[in-house]
């Protein structure tokens, strides 16, 4: 979990990214667009040593999971796994 605000985002090749633990994530937000104001919670998501981030409006609980995701990628959606 972080927390990050619209200064740290940049654009590479198109696609919303942030510079995380010495390297390009992508960032992915389900609304249009964020606002330009203010800090977003995001869940950083790791999977086969690859990583993204998910800004979310708020964040209620936390859980781990370990285990496969499943569904193919269509270039926006990697998987979908349903926890608890």
């Amino acid at each position: 979990l972080e927390e990050i605000g619209p200064d740290q985002i940049e654009l590479s090749n198109g696609r919303q990214v942030i510079q995380y633990r010495g390297q390009l994530m992508p960032v992915y937000s389900y609304a249009e667009s964020l606002p330009a104001e203010g800090r977003y919670p995001l869940i950083v998501l790791s999977h086969n040593n690859r990583m993204a981030g998910l800004v979310v409006d708020r964040i209620l609980d936390i859980t781990k999971y370990y285990g496969d995701i499943g569904g193919a990628s269509d270039g926006r959606v990697m998987g979908s796994v349903i926890i608890n």
